[in-house]
């Protein structure tokens, strides 16, 4: 039997361990600028002369807000199911911080959900083939070790 249902916050901490799979892996490195990562059409806020990095994205220190004010969900019973990319990144390009990167801890729902679009752009692959190909799926043989 298999059920579907919402899994909620657990999602952080699978984009957390994708997030260590790929530095593991050589791929990128937590302090890496996460506007890097994005399409060069989108810019993310910056204060002072710092940038949000992946792993200020990560701690929840990147300075974004818990949710984008564009953030108007019609069905409050799935209230992520119609925010989309375009309009994450329209929020980003028109955000100023209201305080330093890296200065405190603010919970950033916002935050992991760029963190894990961006690691989805990295692979090539949505966010779910992603998280199910690296931490969802077992490993075929017991001696694969791009599992953590």
């Amino acid at each position: 039997m298999s059920t579907i249902y919402e899994i909620g916050s657990i999602s952080k901490t699978f984009t957390g361990i994708l997030l260590a799979q790929m530095v593991l892996a050589g791929q990128l490195k937590t302090d890496d600028p996460a506007q890097q990562y994005l399409p060069a059409t989108v810019t993310l806020p910056t204060r002072g002369e710092k940038q949000i990095t992946l792993g200020h994205l990560s701690d929840h220190s990147s300075g974004l807000p818990g949710m984008p004010n564009n953030f108007d969900p019609k069905d409050p019973a799935n209230p992520f199911a119609d925010y989309t990319v375009d309009q994450m990144y329209t929020f980003l390009k028109g955000y100023t911080l209201t305080r330093d990167i890296g200065a405190g801890y603010e919970y950033s729902n916002l935050a992991q959900g760029l963190l894990g679009h961006i690691l989805s752009l990295k692979a090539g692959k949505s966010y779910e083939a992603l998280m199910v190909s690296k931490i969802a799926k077992p490993p075929e043989d017991e001696s694969n070790q791009n599992y953590l």
